[in-house]
């Protein structure tokens, strides 16, 4: 059974019967008991684009009647699964016909966070990190943790947080220290420089601003350990580095008009593509 609202603060997972869904429904199902949040488990199917639509011998009622019926079975799948996991758990089903990029997109504006896999089902879910997990990440209202495939020389950490500059970071910043207390994990501040020297007047401004950012964390999550790191390097290939001794990556993204930054090569994105632990996308303000 679907429900035609969704209760604000939900983490939001989407669904499609995959392996990469069943994880985000298993880490989803765990993170909302530690956050004691509902659950909302989506699964969006364009109708007009599925490759039923283009047969014209079907009907369109016919079309979407088995649409629903097979969207039906993938929700209460993973409506079973988490039951398993926590009987108490509050979870909601939600079945929309459209576009499951634009379904989960929606529904970032009421939700606390929307976790998906990388991998979908078919013989294109090689291209579904593209179409669905790199696009709701980069465009949604709330943060979206992103579980990339399992690597099993992850050695699990902790958490890293990526810092272009302390204050253009807040909201990445918070949300990873939120996370390392939850999880119980300690947390990295990362901040990669290119064109200045060691020792450059900028580079001890720098140092100066993450050591007063680990202080405040420090005070607000006392039970965080918490170090920061200055390297030399490319952003996203200093994080992407790091993936592989972390849980979890989390990277600011900040929601201009610019062409460039919302369609162009970015951070978030590159951080998205290529991580070896999951990612967490976390809209900063303007």
């Amino acid at each position: 059974m679907t429900t035609s609202t969704v209760q604000p603060g939900s983490i939001v997972v989407g669904v499609d019967g995959s392996e990469s869904s069943d994880r985000a429904v298993q880490w989803a199902v765990a993170q909302a008991r530690l956050e004691r949040l509902p659950l909302t488990f989506v699964y969006g199917v364009d109708g007009e684009s599925s490759e039923w639509a283009s047969q014209r011998s079907f009907e369109q009622g016919l079309i979407r009647d088995t649409l629903r019926s097979g969207g039906d079975e993938v929700l209460q799948r993973a409506r079973a699964q988490a039951i398993a996991l926590d009987p108490r758990a509050q979870i909601q089903l939600e079945l929309r016909l459209t576009d499951p990029r634009q379904a989960l997109l929606d529904l970032s504006t009421s939700a606390a966070m929307i976790v998906i896999g990388s991998r979908g089902r078919g013989p294109v879910r090689s291209l579904l990190l593209g179409s669905v997990s790199l696009a709701v990440s980069q465009r949604a209202s709330c943060p979206v943790i992103v579980l990339r495939p399992l690597d099993q020389k992850t050695s699990l950490n902790g958490i890293v947080v990526g810092v272009d500059g302390v204050g253009r970071s807040r909201s990445a910043i918070e949300f990873a220290a939120r996370q390392a207390s939850l999880h119980e994990l300690p947390l990295t501040l990362l901040h990669a420089y290119w064109s200045e020297p060691v020792g450059d007047p900028q580079m001890r401004t720098e140092k100066a601003r993450l050591a007063e950012a680990v202080a405040c964390i420090q005070e607000k999550f006392p039970d965080v350990a918490v170090s920061y790191t200055i390297r030399r390097g490319l952003a996203d290939e200093s994080l992407v580095r790091d993936t592989d001794d972390a849980i979890m990556i989390v990277v600011g993204a900040r929601r201009t008009s610019s062409m460039w930054d919302r369609f162009g090569p970015a951070v978030g994105r590159a951080v998205v593509e290529h991580a070896h632990c999951m990612v967490a996308i976390v809209p900063e303000s303007s």
